[in-house]
């Protein structure tokens, strides 16, 4: 019986392990006496403490818009966000000669800026105002941006473009019945001119008619994005005490046309072209809230922290040496670690929501990892998600055996990092698809969302529940 299959059959017994005090006989019951395969259990500390996250890469599906108080801190957090937008390749109009026209001229009837979103945290109610800018270039695609990213500031906004503003509240009392996709709508009707000092009635009118000079500069966001609509950035210039999460950003640009019903009669219908915010172009969330506050929130060592939007997360140190002392020549079965959660004082009216999803990395990729786009492979990364307010871990030991091989390769090659035994945990946002009953990860950032939660640990060590195997006799 070959060793890779006796272990597997060790680790399928971990269940007889748990439920019983103690693993006499269990090596013997699943070979015979020549293997003698034994299977043991133990149980160590690791240390965590809280960091605040200097800044995370802003690579995300969602703009999140608007301003609120944090509870935990007292501090304020502004989300704006910038948007790009995609033109399909199969993208057409009509003939120019159907499309209404102004002095011999296509124009567009209206064209509106549409915001599709959920609320992510706070009252719906509150009275809230944004101002839509125009960009002058669009922001380049090669290149990672972070949560501070800031386009104005960093001079991608056009001096004498669309600069426009709107109040809002996230609940419209005005609506006869609830709407199944609620939206901010912008109207960008008024008079535009173009960067070359060309005159438009609307932004819409412009849009369309680089279309009839030009067709193939809508058939790929790349072209459409860098020669036509570089993009808008939304930001919350007004109201305190909500946040939205915009799933969907659409530039809708309405206009009329004319079709033949017969030789003596014709027909006028509205037509509509939509350009979506869509994950094949550029979104970036910009945050502003204060560190300050989030570093008196990471000193309490009575506990952990999770918080988001680039707030904090918690780094574990794994007891690698004690759980490899004495076994350097034992198969590790499994590692198991519990991140309990602790109920939130906080009672108010809008108590901020727990991170569902964990991410656990080395500490040294924090950086590299969603950088490079990385996925969870279970060997160094791995995911956990929140049950009965508890993030398990169910077996890292594929991250523990990369680390004390590290240091073993480190004692002939140089210098040991001295991060070399820790992980960091992160809340994420982490999509999968199934495909014939198997899953498969397509996608994982960092959650950008407003949450928060507190973890044991900190001052009090949590566990962490090692299984070992090993032969008696190794003759096979």
């Amino acid at each position: 019986m070959k060793l890779k299959f006796l272990a597997s059959i060790a680790l399928a017994a971990c269940t007889l392990v748990a439920c019983d005090d103690t693993t006499e006989g269990i090596g013997t019951s699943l070979t015979d006496n020549a293997d003698k395969l034994s299977v043991s259990t133990a149980t160590f500390s690791a240390s965590t403490k809280s960091i605040v996250a200097e800044s995370v890469l802003s690579r995300n599906l969602y703009g999140y818009l608007g301003k609120i108080k944090d509870p935990e801190t007292n501090s304020y957090l502004t989300g704006n966000y910038m948007t790009q937008f995609h033109s399909r390749s199969n993208f057409s109009m009509p003939e120019s000669s159907k499309v209404g026209q102004k002095d011999g001229k296509v124009i567009a009837d209206s064209v509106k800026l549409v915001l599709f979103y959920n609320v992510e945290y706070g009252d719906s109610l509150a009275p809230m105002q944004l101002t839509a800018l125009e960009l002058a270039k669009p922001v380049a695609d090669n290149t990672d941006y972070y949560a501070d990213f800031d386009p104005e500031k960093e001079g991608y906004i056009r001096e004498n473009g669309i600069k426009l503003s709107q109040a809002y509240t996230l609940k419209d009392m005005t609506a006869a019945k609830p709407s199944l996709s609620d939206s901010i709508i912008i109207s960008l009707d008024k008079p535009y001119i173009d960067k070359s000092g060309n005159a438009y009635n609307n932004y819409g009118t412009y849009v369309i008619r680089q279309y009839y000079t030009d067709p193939s500069n809508f058939t790929s966001a790349y072209k459409f994005t860098k020669n036509i609509v570089p993009g808008f950035y939304i930001k919350s210039t007004d109201g305190l005490g909500n946040m939205a999460r915009v799933f969907n950003t659409q530039l809708n640009i309405y206009y009329h046309y004319t079709e033949k019903l017969n030789e003596s009669k014709d027909t006028t219908y509205v037509g509509m072209a939509s350009f979506v915010s869509t994950d094949e172009v550029m979104l970036t969330n910009n945050f502003v809230n204060d560190k300050a506050a989030l570093q008196t929130l990471a000193s309490d060592n009575s506990c952990t922290y999770l918080k988001t939007p680039a707030g904090i997360f918690t780094e574990i140190e794994l007891p690698v040496d004690k759980i490899m002392e004495g076994h350097e020549k034992d198969t590790l079965n499994s590692v198991k670690i519990e991140f309990n959660r602790i109920n939130d004082n906080y009672q108010g009216k809008y108590p901020i929501k727990a991170p569902t999803t964990l991410l656990m990395i080395p500490a040294d990729s924090l950086e590299t990892f969603f950088a490079n786009h990385s996925l969870p492979d279970y060997k160094k990364s791995y995911i956990a998600y929140a049950s009965n307010n508890i993030y398990t871990f169910n077996n890292i030991e594929g991250l523990v055996k990369a680390m004390y091989n590290a240091k073993e390769k480190s004692k002939k090659e140089g210098t040991l990092s001295a991060n070399w035994n820790k992980a960091i945990v992160i809340p994420v946002d982490y999509t999968t698809v199934t495909v014939q009953y198997s899953t498969y990860p397509t996608n994982l950032c960092h959650y950008m969302g407003v949450s928060s939660t507190r973890l044991k640990g900190g001052n009090d060590a949590i566990k962490v529940s090692v299984i070992y195997s090993k032969f008696d006799n190794k003759e096979n």
